[in-house]
């Protein structure tokens, strides 16, 4: 075994005790399947140690038909492998009611299967996110501030993670600031949906207050945020670097800010990933 493998092993036994009680013919069916699939070991030490859980689903009856679902929409190959290493646990999610209706709802937002596969290539983990209580909040929050459903598709294709963010702590307050300090529309932002991942206090409130006191303050989004420090002190604001980075040390925290990737509100994660399996699903 080789080292990767030897830790692996250990996180599984560590989050799933319950492996131990499996037979070596059932592991050695979930080991085969997933080889199948083209994953080599390195690959399966990533999935099970992150979803150990699905040693305590069935191979054939539930991880394959599951797998099976995805590949209907096009999930396949290295898009497929893509997926189950950075979010293993949609194959302890339904598949029917849960996964496939939140495929079904981007498409009822208007993305072709090609944007479908760019998104969740990108962020799978969305897929695990409660459609109700995070979804449906989340693009009902941008509504509100006036996008079309045309606009929400165009977000959600150039930046899927925006599904993840916190509405209280994140969204809300850059919004206010976007259009109370900055003095302008949602609607910019459809253009530049990055600017919802970045920080309101250390980089879009420093860089819009420091372009405002030197009459610059009117250049777009993306000219504003989208370059390292350096650009943006010399090229953007004709200044200096030094100059900038005292102004923003200087500056007044106007409120805590929720970490970048922020706790997510409470039933905002498919609980179906972390309960037990059912009998349905089980050897």
């Amino acid at each position: 075994l080789t080292d990767l493998e030897r830790q692996a092993i250990g996180k599984i036994i560590m989050a799933y005790p319950r492996v131990l009680s499996k037979s070596v013919n059932s592991l050695i069916q979930h080991i085969d399947f997933f080889q199948e699939l083209g994953l080599d070991s390195e690959d399966l030490g990533m999935i099970l140690s992150r979803a150990p859980s699905l040693f305590g689903l069935s191979t054939y009856r539930t991880i394959a038909t599951r797998t099976m679902e995805l590949v209907h929409y096009g999930i396949q190959g290295p898009l497929l492998r893509r997926v189950l290493i950075r979010a293993p646990e949609i194959l302890s999610l339904q598949m029917e009611s849960n996964v496939v209706e939140k495929l079904e709802y981007l498409v009822a937002l208007g993305l072709d299967r090609d944007d479908i596969h760019k998104v969740i290539g990108k962020h799978p983990h969305i897929l695990c996110f409660s459609l109700k209580n995070k979804w449906i909040p989340v693009l009902s929050f941008f509504r509100d501030l006036g996008l079309t459903s045309l606009d929400l598709a165009s977000l959600l294709k150039m930046c899927p993670q925006i599904l993840a963010q916190n509405i209280l702590h994140n969204l809300q307050p850059k919004a206010r600031y976007l259009i109370n300090d900055m003095g302008r529309c949602a609607s910019e932002t459809v253009r530049f949906p990055t600017f919802w991942s970045y920080s309101l206090e250390s980089r879009i409130r420093p860089r819009h207050l420091y372009l405002k006191a030197r009459g610059l303050d009117t250049m777009s989004l993306n000219m504003m945020l989208a370059c390292c420090d350096e650009v943006f002190a010399i090229i953007r604001a004709k200044s200096s670097l030094e100059a900038y980075l005292h102004f923003r040390d200087c500056m007044e925290p106007q409120q805590p800010e929720a970490l970048e990737h922020q706790e997510l509100e409470p039933d905002s994660v498919d609980r179906q990933a972390s309960r037990p399996p059912s009998s349905a699903d089980v050897e």
